[in-house]
């Protein structure tokens, strides 16, 4: 069982994300359903995977939005469960509704993509992708940011997709970064400052950002 222990340190340092916006899960409920998750996925003890979804059934039964995420991704994988998108997109639903910025970008692009039965809307899409914005999750953030740039499933509003960019690049979000400098360079969404927005850019690109690399040579930018 040195295995299982080792597991058990790792996650136990691994830090939790902001899925739940300023509310944070409970750890030693999230750890349960991640070192529960991690066994149903690796390992081959059968009774130790029985007890793992057990587990996460559990706390799912509970309405914690951490168990229910985890068991859509579970659907999603058909690890431990049969295969079954529909019901992955309801457990997503539900953890959504308990305010788990996860499950909401993970039902967003269920519908961005319309796999396995969802059905395909961008609105959808965009809207779950700005609730979970709205929770400070930063894959949420950078998506509804890029939404409102695009005018993906929603109007286009230069203006607010640079504020979002602005709030991802300050949570450390690389695309986000990129994106403020592209805003920046062309003056989308925000007064041009072809030096900033370069700066920015020239960063993303030192930071292995591909479309950063993209974007220099399709201006044929000196760098």
């Amino acid at each position: 069982m040195r295995w299982l222990l080792l597991i058990t340190i790792a996650i136990s340092l691994l830090p939790i994300s902001n899925i739940r916006g300023s509310d944070a899960p409970d750890r030693k409920t999230s750890l349960l359903v991640e070192r529960s998750r991690y066994i149903l996925y690796r390992s081959r003890d059968e009774i130790a995977r029985k007890k793992a979804l057990e587990t996460i059934f559990k706390f799912a039964e509970q309405k914690d939005g951490y168990a229910l995420n985890a068991l859509g991704l579970i659907y999603m994988s058909g690890k431990g469960l049969p295969k079954d998108t529909l019901k992955a997109g309801e457990m997503f639903a539900k953890a959504s509704e308990q305010g788990m910025g996860d499950a909401m970008c993970n039902l967003a692009k269920l519908h961005r993509t319309g796999r396995g039965g969802i059905k395909r809307c961008d609105t959808l899409a965009f809207k779950y992708y700005n609730m979970a914005a709205e929770h400070n999750h930063r894959v949420g953030v950078y998506c509804a940011g890029t939404g409102l740039y695009k005018g993906n499933g929603t109007a286009r509003d230069l203006e607010k997709a640079y504020q979002l960019f602005v709030k991802g690049d300050s949570q450390g979000t690389i695309a986000a970064k990129y994106m403020r400098g592209v805003c920046l360079y062309k003056g989308r969404g925000v007064e041009k400052d072809e030096k900033e927005g370069l700066s920015l850019i020239k960063y993303s690109y030192e930071h292995g950002f591909k479309k950063a690399e993209k974007f220099i040579k399709f201006n044929k930018i000196d760098y």
